[in-house]
């Protein structure tokens, strides 16, 4: 599971400091005030680890995020600025070299003008509670040593190609004082890799339904960046044993608790072809899922996605509450904190504080403790995105200090409302 977040001079990030991410952290505050660059972190450096090409460093541009170039995503376009992302992980265990409790690895990106290369001039993994440090460095886009200390003791060095930016060169020509070095060296790098492979993501924008679908004979690994993947995911999970109830069943459930269809129904209509028909909760009349609300399509592949998640994944997921009811965002926020609860970790953009409030709710019925939720909000100020910590305590409610803007416009509403309804009456006498 990822545990910890920094970011320094991505975007509109000067520094956001160290962010703890729960199980279920949820990510709050106002269009464009950076809560996406939190997310763009993660999603960059797992399209570097899901690249097929082992000498890019970063992938600035790929199918998660397309940022562009370094000066244009460096905060505020300062080329010379270090750009910096920070990941903290467990479990990590590096089996012959040692067990830890948890790992950070920290990267350091700079721009090179003549080649305009954006690369990683310094990566630092720490593994504590041990006194191992692996730390790498870079002069040049194509040439890096690694260096591995104990108690600031070096143990360990090599040299080769950079590779990409979490990845240890080693050389034929290794210097060990203890065989620990060499194991670190290599799965280090491997443990990270591993829990971005683990990270899947869905977009804000969900692709619309089809009336009808063409069955393939594999199994997709996922719903896709937007959801397109959906129905032929659940058509592959109808016909699989193990999926069957985990995902198939399991979602027509979650339709029902969102009051959206009573049943869900996969039906062949000719050859390789099938379409996906609902039953109208109130009414009980089938109907292709096409006709049905734009919400419903919307928050499907969210569904779908999750259920297929084995225990460990990390989900990555924009506005799930996108064209929902009120009384369906707030179910959004059951099924967060139910999944959570069998192993999954969830980093939610969102704008909901129905859902918010679901999951308050849950922390107040003790179904889950406060270190179970986090909450950020971002907010804009002249010095860059500026990412507070919401504390909850066992209760479900917030505590002291809460960032300016939070949960405040209903009662900004509410206050205009009365200011208005008091204004009319003094009218009226008049």
């Amino acid at each position: 599971m990822l545990t910890g977040l920094r970011i320094e001079n991505l975007k509109s990030v000067q520094d956001s400091g160290r962010l703890r991410l729960r199980p279920l952290t949820i990510l709050m505050g106002p269009n464009s005030s950076g809560k996406s660059t939190l997310l763009d972190a993660i999603l960059l450096a797992k399209q570097t680890v899901d690249s097929k090409d082992p000498r890019n460093p970063v992938v600035m541009y790929g199918d998660y995020v397309k940022l562009g170039s370094f000066p244009e995503v460096v905060f505020r376009n300062e080329k010379a600025r270090t750009l910096a992302l920070e990941f903290e992980f467990s479990p990590f265990d590096v089996r012959r070299a040692a067990s830890v409790e948890s790992a950070t690895v920290r990267a350091e990106f700079s721009y090179n003008r003549k080649s305009l290369q954006t690369y990683a001039t310094r990566v630092t993994y720490t593994l504590p509670p041990t006194d191992f440090r692996i730390e790498k460095t870079s002069p040049t886009p194509h040439k890096a040593s690694v260096e591995i200390l104990d108690k600031d003791e070096s143990i360990f060095r090599s040299e080769g190609h950079p590779g990409k930016f979490y990845d240890l060169p080693r050389s034929p020509r290794r210097v060990a004082r203890w065989r620990a070095g060499s194991d670190l060296q290599l799965f280090a790098p491997w443990q990270f890799e591993s829990q971005l492979k683990g990270v899947s993501y869905i977009g804000p924008l969900r692709t619309a339904p089809q009336r009808t679908y063409l069955a393939g004979g594999e199994m997709p690994q996922g719903v896709g960046l937007q959801g397109e993947m959906t129905l032929s995911a659940l058509w592959a999970s109808r016909w699989s044993k193990p999926l069957r109830q985990r995902v198939y069943k399991r979602t027509s459930d979650w339709l029902a608790r969102f009051g959206i269809a009573a049943t869900l129904e996969l039906r062949r209509i000719g050859g390789s072809y099938f379409t996906c028909l609902i039953a109208d909760p109130s009414l009980g009349v089938k109907a292709n899922f096409a006709d049905v609300g734009f919400g419903s399509s919307q928050l499907l592949p969210a569904i779908v996605q999750t259920l297929l998640a084995p225990a460990g994944t990390t989900i990555v997921m924009e506005q799930p509450e996108i064209h929902l009811h009120p009384a369906a965002q707030a179910v959004l926020g059951d099924f967060f904190v139910e999944q959570s609860l069998e192993g999954k970790q969830f980093i939610v953009e969102t704008h909901s504080e129905h859902m918010v409030s679901r999951a308050l709710t849950r922390v107040a019925r003790r179904d889950i403790t406060p270190d179970h939720l986090g909450i950020l909000y971002c907010s804009r100020t002249p010095e860059g995105t500026k990412v507070e910590r919401v504390d909850v305590d066992s209760y479900g409610r917030f505590g002291e200090g809460l960032p300016r803007g939070f949960f405040e416009q209903d009662y900004l509403e509410a206050r205009a409302q009365m200011e208005a309804l008091a204004g009319g009456r003094e009218s009226a006498r008049e």
